[in-house]
């Protein structure tokens, strides 16, 4: 990892460089992860899906970062964290508390087990 605004000025070079030879994303500011083409978060999760036999219209996804753009926007509902970078936002159905605030879990209580009256 380097400090973000190094990254941010290393980034258009990268992605200059490498056009169409791989993909950039990030997880993090001040990182910056290399893919070869096709390769994200959401191709595995689709992956995985299609040989479960699973809709991915009736699955939910959780995510922060760039790199989760993809599989928030395959699933039936993306749910943007509340500490997510703005691509994730925009690409979420819906949004929760911060993954250090129990978003996870107050996602999972809200869109998962009240539909179905399992909250005790």
């Amino acid at each position: 990892m380097s400090d973000h605004p190094s990254m941010l000025r290393l980034r258009p070079l990268l992605e200059a460089r490498l056009t169409g030879r791989a993909a950039l994303t990030s997880a993090l500011p001040g990182m910056v992860e290399i893919l070869p083409p096709g390769a994200s978060k959401g191709a595995g999760v689709a992956w995985l899906l299609q040989r479960l036999g699973v809709d991915p219209g009736a699955c939910m996804a959780m995510g922060d970062g760039e790199n989760d753009v993809e599989m928030l926007r395959l699933v039936g509902l993306g749910v943007a964290m509340g500490n997510a970078v703005e691509a994730a936002r925009a690409a979420a159905d819906a949004h929760t508390a911060p993954n250090d605030k129990d978003g996870v879990a107050r996602a999972i209580e809200k869109y998962v087990l009240a539909p179905r009256g399992l909250m005790a």
